[in-house]
């Protein structure tokens, strides 16, 4: 019986001082926890600047790197068009480069051309018989038919031409073994003021070509042939030089002129034309005895209007 009252009172110290110690506890921790300082709030209008600023900075900063890739556009467009410029230019430097193997095959063919076949600009035979009156209007048809040959073929072949002083010669042998020579030559006469005068003076030339040739090549020229007038619409050169008593040479040619103004060209035209004889029974080459030498030549004077300086053009 005496037990319980000491129980009872071990419980009741034990919790009156458990009711001790925990407000103890509470006032630990209030005097231990640190005292926090209060932040300071900073203004809307300062985040406002502060943030516009940021923005100005971020456009300047675009605005900068967009200026640097615009000069970076226009560097790499000019790199375009220069790499374009350089493949437009070898595209046309090699279509040229064909074009010009083109015309050196042509300019060879047609060099092959005049060694086969004889280019000139008469392709009719010329036969002369013994008689006179036969001869005398073989000749005459010769002469229509040669002038307009000759005014057509000079048209032509000065069409493409400026008025300026030209040269074009070619030697080779033929086909066939003979020495061909070719040229053709514009020649400005300033000095000259009348085409006739020119032609008058070339008549008187070919009417004593023979003494011309004696001059000029220090060898004598003989004509074989007497019925040459200055006055006749046609004349024939039967003519034979000696060159240095070694070799002769002989030849047979025909000679027309033709002055007056023209259809095809305006002012003043003269022309002059010499053609080899093929085959003359009155006169007939000597292959055994001499070299035969054939002449074919065309002689143009032209005055235009309003122009005073008179072109000469010879093939």
């Amino acid at each position: 019986m005496s037990m319980r009252p000491e129980s009872s009172s071990t419980a009741v110290q034990d919790a009156t001082s458990g009711k001790d110690k925990l407000p103890l506890a509470k006032r630990s921790l209030q005097t231990t926890k640190p005292n926090k300082k209060k932040k300071k709030k900073i203004p809307t209008y300062t985040r406002r600047q502060t943030e516009i600023k940021l923005l100005h900075d971020e456009i300047y900063r675009l605005e900068k790197q967009k200026e640097k890739f615009k000069d970076l556009e226009e560097l790499l467009t000019q790199r375009q068009a220069l790499i374009q410029r350089r493949f437009a230019n070898k595209a046309i430097h090699d279509a040229l480069h064909v074009q010009r193997l083109s015309f050196v095959t042509s300019m060879s063919m047609i060099s092959q051309l005049f060694r086969d076949v004889d280019i000139g600009p008469f392709d009719l035979l010329t036969r002369l018989g013994k008689d006179p009156l036969q001869r005398h209007a073989t000749l005459a048809r010769m002469r229509r038919e040669r002038l307009q040959v000759a005014r057509e073929f000079m048209l032509q072949i000065r069409e493409d031409i400026a008025a300026t002083e030209t040269c074009d010669r070619k030697k080779f042998e033929a086909t066939n073994g003979d020495m061909v020579s070719t040229g053709f030559e514009v020649v400005l006469l300033p000095g000259a003021r009348s085409v006739k005068a020119i032609v008058t003076a070339l008549q008187s030339f070919v009417y004593n070509i023979e003494i011309s040739i004696s001059e000029a090549v220090g060898d004598v020229t003989v004509r074989e042939n007497d019925d040459a007038s200055p006055d006749s619409p046609v004349a024939q050169h039967r003519l034979v030089t000696n060159f240095s008593n070694v070799v002769q040479i002989e030849a047979n040619s025909v000679a027309f002129a033709e002055y007056g103004p023209s259809e095809q060209v305006a002012g003043e035209l003269g022309l002059l034309v010499s053609d080899a004889v093929d085959e003359d029974e009155l006169f007939p080459y000597r292959p055994l005895e001499r070299v035969r030498q054939d002449m074919t030549a065309i002689s143009w004077h032209k005055c235009e209007s309003g122009k005073p300086v008179i072109a000469l053009t010879r093939w």
